[in-house]
């Protein structure tokens, strides 16, 4: 009895439960489970975890734990979160951090979104901001989207987005769709979608 006793002990043990009698150890067990726990207190703090006991590492251990923190640290500062500590960084790590909120900001404003701060956007930013926008609409105005600016194209793209409207607008027709707007098709355009009328008209259901 007295065997299966001390074997469930060193089972709670290894496992760091708190049922866990060290004093019923032979010096060897204890020693095993003494380092099963300080690799465990290892791996604890190498993640950040509130359980972490410093005190407990060895000198090479604590210098990877905080080796550890600092990447952690640099990588929440990149992302923008608020896990970040600016003070910790590096002059090399923090001009990335700050170059990648920068990159961030531009994202939120072509996105129109509310983290957007124009305040801080310099006149390179401003401009590749007004590029993407202008992009980004003449996009919207080939594939017909409601987003369309008509007033942000330049005279060619104007031309090149009618010429891609008519297209669409004939193949709609042709197709005999909802969208189709027989008003601004061309006689040629007419007479195509005519045809195709009668020739669906001849077609056996």
């Amino acid at each position: 009895m007295a065997s299966a006793a001390q074997e469930r002990n060193y089972s709670r043990c290894l496992k760091g439960e708190a049922a866990c009698d060290p004093l019923r150890l032979n010096p060897e067990l204890r020693i095993a489970v003494h380092k099963l726990e300080e690799d465990r207190n290892f791996d604890r703090c190498l993640k950040g975890q509130m359980t972490c006991d410093p005190l407990s590492l060895s000198k090479d251990n604590m210098a990877k734990v905080q080796e550890e923190a600092r990447k952690r640290n640099a990588s929440a500062c990149m992302q923008g979160t608020a896990a970040c500590n600016p003070l910790r960084l590096a002059d090399d790590e923090l001009k990335r951090a700050r170059d990648a909120a920068a990159r961030r900001n531009i994202q939120s404003c072509l996105q129109a979104l509310t983290t957007c701060d124009v305040a801080v956007l310099g006149k390179e930013d401003l401009a590749t901001m007004a590029g993407e926008l202008r992009n980004k609409n003449l996009e919207s105005c080939r594939n017909g989207l409601s987003t369309c600016d008509p007033v942000m194209l330049s005279p060619a793209q104007s031309a090149e987005v009618t010429q891609i409207s008519a297209r669409r607008n004939l193949d709609h027709c042709a197709h005999f769709l909802a969208s189709c707007d027989p008003s601004i098709l061309t006689s040629p355009e007419m007479a195509l979608v005519s045809e195709a009328y009668r020739q669906r008209r001849r077609t056996p259901r």
